[in-house]
């Protein structure tokens, strides 16, 4: 069995200056004990494959490592398949997997009150999980000698690389806690992208009161055209969906975050086909808020399209990541609490959305008309920048719809 200490202090001798990002528990005070480095930085449980994602699609030429316990892999099994359809070589996952809920069971006590088993303990296999998933390269290790070759592995070929390691489940006591807390580790993890020049300080709330655009002006900016059939009655509009895509591209936005749904669907479309920009389809909403607001702090102008209800799904990731971490991102979802929903089943749409962003102190408005569109998308894109916080963005039905 792979002693989990050894493994991490292999690990640091050969980690340069790689993007690590760490799960919860131990795990955090265990890495930066470790291999402690400002390109250190925390995801909660269970998005740290999706921040990891959202880093090395966004920095593709340096390396991103996502650390994390069996629990926390498997909560977020589900963005398995986003990363490896989205396939970025420079990423590489490592699993510890010890076959229990360890760091619960340390609260509070030098002692352990007794590991509860995760499903690794019993028939699940990660490693066969990811293969099936897509990931380009996998391998389960059990001796120092074989976590080494994997490793070096992922220095020689192209990701992603998931490293299943299973390590004992040994208490290591007296282990150094974190020197700083989330929220500094957060802006010592963005002055550490700006110091290397990795991101540009627009990106760590330096504005200096100017609106920083894209770097292509709008007439270089090239539309995907999409080949739809024109139909009768309410429907998608594809004017409108070019009005309020060209308006975010025009706004800066270069990376795009989605979930298809059926109001923002020929949106989410152009973003799918423009190959001037990097899109990502994701399982779960939440999964890309984590995505969208990571690919953020590393340097993209980002935005989530989603339907309503999803944002059910976000609140954690929108706590740690937006408010203690100050990573933002446009959220644009469909449907409103009052206006045009005819459909039964978003009805929880109406309740969830509005009263969410408000208890979560996003900033939120609802587009009125078509007309409005353009000028408040860019207005809350200038807010994400300058605040860097996220700011919500309604489109009714009638807005994205024709009669």
């Amino acid at each position: 069995m792979l002693n989990r200490w050894e493994a991490i202090e292999a690990f640091n001798k050969t980690r340069a200056d790689a993007i690590v990002v760490h799960g919860a528990g131990g795990m955090g005070s265990e890495i930066n004990s470790r291999t402690p480095s400002d390109l250190n930085i925390y995801a909660p449980i269970p998005y740290p494959s999706a921040a990891g994602l959202g880093m090395a699609l966004a920095l593709p030429h340096h390396p991103v490592v996502v650390t994390e316990g069996d629990g926390s892999a498997l909560s977020g099994l589900s963005g398995l398949a986003t990363v490896a359809n989205m396939a970025p070589a420079n990423f590489t996952h490592i699993i510890w997997d010890n076959g229990a809920w360890l760091s619960p069971g340390t609260m509070g006590t030098r002692k352990h009150y007794g590991p509860l088993p995760t499903a690794t303990a019993g028939r699940t296999d990660l490693e066969v999980v990811a293969k099936g998933a897509g990931y380009a390269h996998t391998a389960t290790v059990r001796t120092l000698g074989e976590f080494e070759a994997a490793i070096a592995a992922t220095k020689v070929r192209k990701g992603p690389h998931y490293i299943l390691a299973k390590v004992g489940q040994d208490i290591v006591n007296d282990v150094p806690t974190k020197a700083v807390g989330t929220v500094e580790q957060a802006v010592s993890f963005r002055r550490g992208l700006v110091d290397r020049k990795l991101i540009g300080a627009g990106h760590a709330g330096v504005s200096q009161g100017k609106w920083l655009a894209a770097g292509a002006d709008s007439e270089r900016i090239a539309i995907p055209k999409l080949d739809i059939a024109r139909e009768n009655g309410p429907r998608p509009s594809l004017e409108k969906a070019t009005i309020i895509y060209r308006a975010m591209r025009e706004a800066g936005i270069d990376f795009f975050v989605y979930l298809p749904d059926s109001a923002n669907y020929l949106i989410q479309r152009m973003a799918a086909a423009d190959r001037q920009v990097i899109s990502v389809s994701v399982t779960r909403e939440d999964e890309g808020i984590a995505i969208a607001m990571a690919a953020f702090m590393a340097g993209r102008n980002s935005a989530i399209i989603l339907e309503a209800s999803g944002l059910g799904l976000c609140p954690l990731a929108i706590a740690t990541m937006a408010h203690e971490q100050r990573m933002g991102c446009l959220i644009v979802y469909a449907h409103n609490f009052a206006l045009g929903e005819v459909r039964d089943s978003h009805a929880c749409t109406r309740w969830v959305a509005e009263p969410l962003l408000n208890a979560l102190m996003v900033p939120n408005l609802v587009v009125p008309s078509i007309d409005a569109a353009p000028l408040l998308l860019k207005q809350a894109w200038r807010s994400v920048r300058g605040q860097m916080t996220p700011v919500a963005v309604c489109l009714p039905i009638h807005v994205v719809w024709d009669e």
